[in-house]
């Protein structure tokens, strides 16, 4: 339901050169990282391991052996790993324009050295399996099409620290999106406080059954693109990554929120505009990706901008032109959170095409042929500063999905001062520089490493625990271990955040006592939070009670029932140290039973009743005796029914009670017990008084009587609790 202002101007789209988008079916060829494949190396240095201790003057005799004393050669340690758990191994410096190589195979000849080998330098592990990959110069530069190498963003470096996360959105503000794309689907941001179809503003927002966004151009729920421009944006900014198919963003794991402004030509007006940053203001977008502008000034627009607290991300146009002199909005701004884009190409250099300015432009990103998705499933090529603007909102939902707290003041204070400087930029953006967006990552990571909570804080040492870490200053693959009595490595660790982090540890057998928790992160920064996790060995288990505690000789199947404390789901009742012929049953913590069949009580005898665990042991005996004596036997309980909440007297009707026996109702491990019992002479009946909860299970229960020398007698659904 957006209100339209009067019209201010029209704004044009910034996409140039649109190639036909094709559904991609390139193949990516697998990145070899092993070193034996890869034989990149560190010129003069190598890594070498000795039998014992070296100094440098020690070393400096062997260079002597090698090479004579009148040839001058240097060979200095610089890193001794002795020092963090290696020992007798260092890396060391050889002299100016000596080969790593032929150094190295000196020094394999020697006796007291154990290996030597050169400093090779391993790729990054974090590429996606996306199949056109390959295409995405901007990302990941190998030279491919004529590029020059490295002229990227250094997104799989940056991926290596974070790729990103759902709870960051970014407000893509443009022809909207196609967000049934396969490879945007999954990180389309739905409005949690929005019912769908109910025709009512459940959020009280201004806009009904606003689900994925609005659109402002036709005043309708639905901002699918009908140009391509926005999709394609939204692509290079959060396209999924590591999902094999298409391409990634530069953040694998944000929420877009589409929100259109624009018509199928690529313009629309600056009220539309403005409203569709408000909207993005109250809906908690962090960023808001903006490729499109025009050269007439808007108080109302920049006002919107102006409250924003959001990063508002801006192309800088495409008319070769010093936006300096000739101001083109929203880029031309001054507004704190507006950063403003101009387009390199892939040998680093700025686009002919691209606006500049040093005052009004602030850094450059890749913005000829980039790769990215299209609407209705299919992939395509896009020129021009709007497709440059997406790598700088992808890049500062990254910054704000490594450090939450982030403002956007810092985010791109982050972006703009570690921009890669290039010459053909300087005096074209004011940074004179290409975003790099491991070095903007690497830049927040001050924050120093601790670790301040931990949940759960105990576990039985019978169990696998998944743990959640609070701290600051977390990377995506840090290490974590409890240390004390023993130490225990935890497996699976996953980097939520840089303040969070998850992790599994196998806790089976370890050792009872305190622990400390202990995160290192790559770079060897170390936080403990000492004696703050307990693991605790569970008490075995106690026998306190057996029902029946006599039998009959030459009776038939009875329910053993026992109870006592430190039970648990694999507890098992033992006979004479062995287990019964059927199994346990297990109610509680407090309780088991199980069948006792014929066959084991055909003769007198004591029996020794036990529980066993297989984890904690095996409880103390109690004696049940097999013997001749008649058991009691019962006929009948008049009345033979009663209701929740009710309390009246019961007759039950026998043979062979005992004076002081006792009764009860039972069902599935709950006893509801008989009071002020009174023994007629004879045995044959038995009077009581029954309280039934008002909350006891409805249905058939069974009626027992246990006589003082522990035999019992169930008559099985003989009492109805309606």
């Amino acid at each position: 339901m957006a209100m339209k202002f009067r019209s201010i101007g029209l704004l044009f789209l910034l996409g140039l050169l649109v190639v036909a988008a094709t559904a991609d079916t390139t193949k990516r060829t697998e990145q070899q990282t092993d070193p034996s494949i890869s034989d990149a190396y560190a010129p003069e240095e190598i890594l070498i391991q000795f039998s014992g201790p070296m100094t440098d003057d020690k070393i400096a005799k062997k260079v002597e052996t090698f090479y004579g004393k009148e040839t001058i050669r240097n060979h200095k340690i610089t890193f001794d790993y002795s020092e963090i758990g290696l020992p007798n191994t260092y890396l060391m410096k050889l002299s100016k324009g000596e080969d790593p190589k032929e150094v190295k195979e000196k020094y394999k000849q020697e006796p007291d050295v154990v290996y030597a080998e050169l400093n090779y330098i391993a790729t990054c592990t974090v590429l996606p399996d996306e199949t056109s990959f390959s295409k995405l110069w901007g990302l990941h530069n190998t030279g491919q099409s004529g590029g020059t190498v490295d002229a990227d963003i250094d997104a799989p470096e940056a991926w290596d620290l974070c790729t990103g996360s759902e709870e960051v959105i970014i407000a893509v503000i443009d022809t909207g999106v196609d967000y049934t794309h396969p490879d945007l689907a999954g990180n389309l941001w739905t409005n949690p406080g929005e019912i769908a179809g109910n025709g009512i503003d459940d959020d009280n927002n201004g806009y009904i059954d606003d689900i994925h966004g609005w659109d402002f151009f036709n005043e309708d729920n639905n901002p699918l693109d009908d140009n391509g421009h926005g999709t394609h944006c939204a692509g290079t900014i959060g396209a999924m990554g590591n999902n094999g198919q298409g391409v990634a963003g530069v953040t694998w794991h944000a929420k877009i929120m589409p929100l259109k402004y624009a018509n199928a030509d690529g313009s629309g007006l600056y009220s539309d505009a403005t409203a569709a940053i408000l909207y993005a203001n109250k809906m908690g977008a962090r960023v808001m990706s903006n490729s499109w502008g025009g050269p007439s000034y808007s108080y109302t627009l920049e006002s919107a901008i102006n409250s924003s607290g959001a990063l508002v991300v801006c192309a800088a146009g495409n008319s070769a032109s010093n936006i300096d002199t000739n101001p083109f909005y929203p880029a031309s701004y001054s507004s704190p959170q507006v950063l403003t884009v101009a387009s390199s190409t892939k040998n680093d250099t700025i686009s002919s095409f691209s606006n500049y300015g040093v005052i009004s432009v602030d850094v450059a990103a890749p913005g000829e042929s980039i790769y990215s998705t299209l609407p209705n499933g299919s992939y395509g090529y896009k020129t021009g500063t709007s497709m440059a603007a997406p790598h700088v909102a992808g890049l500062a939902g990254l910054l704000y999905a490594y450090h939450q707290g982030l403002t956007y003041t810092e985010a791109k204070s982050a972006i703009m001062t570690t921009v890669d400087e290039k010459i053909s930029l300087s005096g074209k953006v004011g940074t004179g520089g290409r975003i790099n967006a491991y070095q903007s990552l690497f830049a927040v990571d001050q924050t120093p490493l601790s670790v301040t909570g931990i949940t759960p804080e105990e576990a039985m040492n019978s169990s696998f625990v998944s743990l959640t870490i609070l701290g600051t200053g977390f990377t995506s693959t840090p290490t974590v271990k409890l240390a004390g009595q023993e130490e225990i490595p935890a497996t699976e660790v996953n980097c939520v955040s840089s303040s969070e982090l998850n992790a599994h540890i196998e806790l089976t057998g370890k050792t009872a006592g305190r622990y400390d928790l202990v995160v290192t992160n790559p770079d060897s920064a170390k936080a403990t939070l000492t004696d703050c996790f307990e693991i605790i060995a569970p008490n075995p288990p106690v026998v306190t009670g057996i029902s029946p505690s006599f039998v009959t000789a030459g009776g038939s199947e009875f329910d053993l029932h026992v109870t006592g404390t430190d039970f648990s789901p694999a507890s098992r009742i033992m006979w004479n140290g062995a287990e019964c012929s059927n199994p346990t049953t297990y109610h509680n913590a407090t309780q088991l039973s199980t069948v006792i069949p014929a066959e084991c009580i055909t003769e007198p005898l004591t029996v020794l009743i036990t529980v066993s665990d297989p984890v904690t042991g095996t409880s103390g005996s109690l004696q049940l005796t097999i013997d001749t004596r008649p058991s009691p036997a019962i006929t009948k309980i008049s009345p033979s029914s009663g209701k929740r909440g009710s309390t009246r007297s019961y007759t039950i009707t026998g043979t062979n009670i005992m004076t002081g026996a006792s009764a009860e109702l039972r069902k599935s491990g709950s006893m509801i017990p008989c009071t002020n019992e009174l023994i007629q002479s004879g045995g044959t009946t038995m009077t009581c008084t029954i309280t039934i909860p008002s909350d006891a299970t409805k249905g058939y229960w069974d009626v027992a009587v246990v006589n003082p020398d522990g035999q019992t007698m169930l008559k099985s659904g003989a009492f109805r609790i309606n």
